[in-house]
């Protein structure tokens, strides 16, 4: 967990290096759409319409079209459409550098969840705004929602 307290500007991580890293694998390219896909459908059907919008690849910043896209991003439809949440799914060789990246999302762009799916290991990682460290979670305050209930039966093949 030591890399989680460097500096960001000294770290070559980010959502560019996992994008190179992970969209360019055609297998794990194939694995992230089809569970972005599968979790921005399932969490738009949990979630109150009325106060959230559930949105597959958006842009974090919905003014600048080259801001980061996480795989899933949640914004709050009464509240401007500021994003509040944002999902992104890696294996788990990427997890440590996610986390880097998710906490640098966090303090951006004020989100009050940020959380990771360990698809190899069938995995949640939460970390809430004003948290230092992600931890092994899968319950959303925010929501209100155990995550298990979109991934419960994935079993991703090897």
């Amino acid at each position: 967990m030591r890399l989680l307290s460097l500096n960001f500007e000294k770290i070559n991580f980010g959502m560019k290096s996992l994008f190179e890293k992970s969209w360019t694998n055609q297998r794990v390219s194939s694995t992230k759409k089809f569970l972005s896909r599968i979790l921005t459908y399932r969490l738009s059907r949990e979630l109150n319409h009325a106060k959230f919008e559930v949105v597959y690849e958006g842009n974090i910043d919905r003014k600048d079209l080259s801001s980061e896209q996480p795989d899933v991003l949640i914004y709050n439809s009464e509240n401007n459409f500021a994003p509040v949440d944002a999902i992104e799914i890696c294996d788990s060789s990427s997890v440590t550098e996610m986390k880097i990246a998710g906490k640098n999302l966090m303090e951006r762009y004020a989100l009050k969840e940020f959380f990771i799916f360990d698809y190899t290991l069938l995995e949640w990682h939460r970390l809430l705004r004003g948290s230092d460290e992600f931890t092994r979670e899968l319950y959303s305050p925010l929501f209100k929602l155990k995550l298990n209930v979109l991934t419960g039966y994935f079993q991703i093949a090897k």
